[in-house]
């Protein structure tokens, strides 16, 4: 007979720099085994997690949500995120909290969407220098804003993504798209790209922000993201933004999967 568990979301932040993405690798230490490293320490026994997404080497994250699968009984979960800070605290990654959930409920099939921002500024910066991409000149923000509109709705996106991949397919759906203007302390003489969709591809974002970035300084057309999208070249879209810039800023789900069960 199985140990009985609770299954449990787990909000986590993190600084990408130092880290091989999201994803347990090869080589390299990902957020992931920290993760499980720390759970493994503060329970005395191997927990695995699952994330909502899989972010790249050098991406960071807001609000990722991942799911575990706690031994019964287990201290309150506010102990257990204050324990799991205090293993973590020296690597960038940080548990926001700990939310009981129903034993079905899957941190990366039950997501409803997921939202990335990506930051570029004009001005060389001592606070955000290694989390935006410095650009001499900002590019023009309506033109980009008119070819994101090409990007909403439901489109096949291998233009976007990166070879040979083991994703079934490359459809996604794109529900916003969009550059801005931020003030934000600390960030100045910058622009913002915020993208939610459904899924995303490998590389998807950067690509995204990448071929943008053609439009907006002139080197390609607005309506030309159309023609894109519909050749499923990748080749023929522009070069993936730098990993450092991007931000995943959360994932959503229905109520249905949280539980009432406090412990």
């Amino acid at each position: 007979m199985e140990a009985p568990v609770q299954r449990v979301f787990l909000e986590v932040a993190y600084d990408g720099t130092n880290y091989c993405g999201w994803q347990i690798q090869p080589c390299g230490v990902s957020v992931q085994s920290e993760l499980e490293r720390a759970l493994s320490i503060l329970f005395r026994q191997p927990i695995s997690v699952t994330g909502a997404g899989r972010t790249d080497a050098g991406v960071h994250a807001y609000s990722m949500m991942a799911h575990a699968d706690l031994p019964i009984p287990h201290p309150p979960l506010a102990q257990i995120q204050r324990g799991l800070c205090g293993i973590l605290r020296r690597g960038g990654i940080s548990v926001r909290s700990v939310t009981p959930v129903i034993p079905t409920a899957h941190a990366r099939f039950d997501a409803t969407s997921r939202r990335y921002h990506y930051y570029i500024s004009a001005c060389s910066n001592p606070f955000w220098g290694d989390y935006c991409w410095e650009r001499r000149t900002l590019p023009d923000m309506a033109l980009m804003n008119e070819a994101c509109r090409h990007f909403i709705g439901e489109h096949d996106f291998t233009s976007f993504s990166k070879l040979h991949t083991q994703t079934k397919h490359n459809r996604c759906t794109v529900y916003t798209a969009h550059w801005e203007q931020v003030e934000m302390p600390g960030l100045w003489d910058a622009m913002r790209y915020e993208v939610c969709a459904n899924r995303f591809l490998h590389g998807m974002v950067r690509t995204m922000v990448g071929t943008l970035l053609e439009v907006g300084y002139g080197q390609r057309t607005p309506d030309s993201i159309a023609e894109l999208i519909q050749c499923e070249d990748r080749s023929l879209a522009g070069s993936a933004a730098p990993a450092r810039a991007l931000f995943f800023v959360e994932a959503t789900y229905p109520d249905s999967i949280y539980s009432t069960d406090p412990q």
